[in-house]
């Protein structure tokens, strides 16, 4: 049986208050990445995307960036869940765009990469 994506999307309120206070970052410049071990989840991982209003002022453009990001975080996340099968943890994590410019999907993916290895290895 194939996994639905809702599962997947980091989308209480709570859930996001907490990751956010209490959540470990680090940033690749333009993407920060919030973290956060969790317990008795589910699902192996919820991801939450946020492009702020503040940055990038269109609509259309920060749904560009959100599927960019999303895109490259899907074809390139085998590693992260392989990894956290193996040790059995349950993640949350946000992608915070930070820049007021948009970018190419090639840097966006580069970013992602390196994201996704540091958080193994913090992990």
């Amino acid at each position: 049986m194939k996994e639905g994506k809702k599962g997947k999307v980091l989308s209480h309120k709570k859930e996001i208050d907490f990751l956010f206070d209490k959540g470990q970052s680090f940033i690749f410049f333009p993407l920060q990445i919030i973290w956060l071990v969790k317990e008795s989840e589910k699902d192996m991982y919820k991801l939450l995307i946020s492009i702020p209003k503040k940055k990038i002022k269109l609509a259309t453009k920060r749904n560009l960036l959100k599927r960019r990001i999303k895109e490259a975080f899907r074809t390139n996340k085998k590693d992260l869940e392989a990894h956290l099968l193996n040790k059995k943890i349950k993640l949350h994590f946000a992608i915070v765009f930070q820049n007021q410019k948009i970018i190419e999907y090639n840097i966006i993916e580069q970013k992602i990469k390196l994201i996704l290895n540091r958080l193994i290895e913090e992990i």
